[in-house]
């Protein structure tokens, strides 16, 4: 017998490339975060792919998956706080090449 998995809600974000410890994704509302923000853009990107690749081979072995979401409304650009939380959005994450389709 072959059990239909469907993975939902994931996204690339994590503790280490948001610079500090997240506590598993709570966000600047619930915690104060002071960010470390080690990674420079290219090391961010990097990242961001091996995660997003081995992420979607491992969700292709199943039936499929959904992204947490295409669009957030966060600034993530004017409110340091919100540091890396751009992960979560999937639109930012095609126009930074952190992932390809």
């Amino acid at each position: 017998m072959r059990l239909a998995v469907f993975v939902g809600e994931w996204s690339l974000f994590n503790s280490y490339t948001a610079g500090v410890d997240t506590q598993g994704g709570i966000n600047p509302t619930q915690a104060a975060f002071e960010a470390d923000q080690s990674l420079t853009q290219e090391e961010l990107k990097r990242t961001y792919q091996a995660l997003w690749q081995s992420s979607v081979d491992a969700w292709n072995q199943g039936e499929g998956y959904i992204y947490w979401t295409y669009k957030l409304n966060i600034d993530t650009i004017n409110e340091p706080a919100w540091y890396g939380w751009d992960s979560w959005d999937m639109s930012r994450c095609l126009l930074k090449g952190w992932v390809s389709l």
